[in-house]
């Protein structure tokens, strides 16, 4: 079973161990970059940092948060090199946004940047309903999700 655990000093090791593949270093920041940017509210939101646990093992990170438009942002959403290709992913971003759409009411749409590079994500957010926007996050796109 999947879960999510807000990332706090007891796991906090957990989340700095985990690692992409060698081709997908250039797809996301680092941990500590990610643990940075949610502590200090990157790019004015609120962004709750959690663990991905399969059966008590940590096997990836993500963020979410709600910026002042109400939409809602995914970010850094990672599974471990060692955890990848076992359905991992799908399974967590269904129950990731079962949960977004159930928490956070008042938004509209989920929202996400990818490498245009990284097919493979990008292929995953289509099979699960996010299309491209036409705004760019820096010079990554953003894909969204309508939920509402």
């Amino acid at each position: 079973m999947i879960i999510f655990k807000e990332i706090n000093n007891e796991n906090i090791s957990e989340v700095l161990s985990l690692k992409v593949n060698n081709s997908q270093k250039d797809y996301i920041e680092s941990m500590e970059k990610a643990l940075d940017d949610a502590k200090n509210n990157a790019y004015g939101i609120k962004w709750t940092p959690v663990g991905i646990y399969y059966n008590n093992l940590m096997i990836g990170f993500t963020m979410y948060g709600l910026n002042s438009e109400n939409y809602l942002w995914i970010d850094r959403f990672l599974i471990d090199y060692r955890y990848q290709d076992k359905g991992y992913g799908r399974k967590t971003l269904n129950l990731l946004i079962k949960y977004l759409k159930d928490y956070y009411s008042v938004s509209k749409y989920i929202c996400l940047s990818v490498s245009e590079k990284n097919e493979i994500a990008i292929k995953l957010y289509k099979e699960l309903g996010f299309s491209f926007t036409g705004i760019l996050d820096g010079n990554d796109p953003v894909m969204a999700l309508v939920i509402n």
